[in-house]
């Protein structure tokens, strides 16, 4: 049991170094990904103290960095990042100039590590860290569950809307911080430790290398963008026809209308919904529209959001494809792909909803009627 503990730690540990050097040196556009190292590689040098006893004074237990970190990047996935969330380090910061003291005067750590300071040991290095941590993970949750409406409105494809892998990862390290409290406080027999240790082990090199793959298909998500303009969207509304700010009860309707039929004019002529990765953003880019605006005016006009709105033109186009007889050759996923689809499930589900029946039956529905 031992020797697989070590494996699994010593795994965890590299995988946790590698990608995380690997993030932090990467030249991608995603500006997230040095926090995701920085996380990789502090969540995975805890393990060091573990697989190596005999370590001098080395400040590398990042017990106030691994969540904070984690926040850092989830912040920075939708472009939220400010300095003053560097803030969020500082007791990181603290644990690492203490610790740090230890490696220069080891005399100062042998002085430390005694009986009189266990207490003080046990509450800052055993109880609190798992509470401390929890609370970022608690908050990470509330954050995606109160932002997550705004994502499915903005992004149709699913994989830049889906942020599951975060609220599973933030799931895990709750369940495994509860179980690191609760065994620090309640002295569990040997026989037990050995399978909270295994766990434990099994559970961080899952989470390196979920985190890890996760990570590196995550996109930067604009969702600020709608939020910095939701404080003045009552008092204030933008138009794209060269016309200064002004109320919203100052524009006129014409010309809310002219700037829909841009929107609906850019999409039809260029066959944009056929674009698997249209957001709401892009087509806010390409019209030079604030995103809230284009967001507004489909709400507005066509009574949907973005997303129902890019789905009703893909229903309607792949509804002309299953009617037309040089598409018979097409499978049904082929067709859903056609149309923008990224797969045939998500195909199938929205056809569904929209038209009642299945591709298959909508098919067949019209090649009855021709006979």
């Amino acid at each position: 049991m031992d020797e697989l503990i070590k494996y699994l730690l010593f795994t965890c540990l590299a995988n946790g170094l590698i990608f995380g050097f690997i993030f932090i040196f990467s030249r991608s556009y995603e500006k997230a990904l040095p926090f995701l190292g920085l996380f990789l590689i502090a969540y995975s040098s805890i393990n060091f103290e573990w697989l190596f006893n005999d370590l001098p004074y080395l400040p590398i237990n990042f017990y106030y960095a691994v969540m904070p970190l984690f926040y850092l990047y989830f912040q920075s996935i939708f472009g939220q990042f400010r300095k003053k969330l560097l803030l969020h380090l500082i007791p990181a910061l603290l644990e690492f100039l203490f610790f740090s003291a230890f490696l220069f005067v080891p005399e100062w750590g042998d002085q430390f590590y005694t009986k009189e300071n266990k207490n003080f040991i046990l509450v800052t290095m055993v109880y609190l860290p798992p509470l401390f941590n929890s609370i970022y993970a608690i908050r990470i949750l509330f954050e995606i569950k109160n932002l997550k409406n705004l994502i499915l409105n903005s992004y149709v494809t699913a994989n830049q809307n889906n942020l599951r892998w975060i609220e599973v990862t933030c799931v895990i390290f709750l369940v495994d911080y509860s179980i690191e409290l609760t065994g620090s406080i309640i002295e569990f027999n040997s026989s037990l430790d050995q399978y909270v240790y295994t766990y434990d082990a099994v559970a961080s090199s899952f989470v390196v290398l979920w985190v890890a793959i996760f990570g590196m298909k995550q996109r930067i998500l604009r969702i600020y963008e709608l939020n910095a303009t939701s404080a003045i969207d009552e008092d204030v509304s933008y138009t794209i026809s060269n016309t200064p700010r002004s109320t919203t009860n100052s524009i006129k309707p014409e010309l809310q209308h002219d700037d829909f039929h841009k929107i609906k004019k850019l999409i039809e002529d260029t066959k944009l919904y056929k674009n698997e990765d249209i957001n709401l953003f892009l087509v806010a880019d390409l019209l030079k529209m604030p995103p809230k605006t284009v967001s507004r005016l489909i709400n507005h006009f066509a009574g949907k959001n973005f997303s129902q709105f890019i789905i009703e033109y893909r229903v309607n186009a792949a509804k002309e494809l299953l009617k037309n007889k040089d598409y018979d050759r097409y499978n049904l996923a082929g067709i859903g792909q056609e149309v923008g689809f990224k797969n045939k499930t998500s195909f199938f589900i929205n056809f569904k909803k929209a038209v009642g029946i299945t591709p298959l039956e909508y098919r067949k529905d019209n090649k009855l009627v021709e006979k």
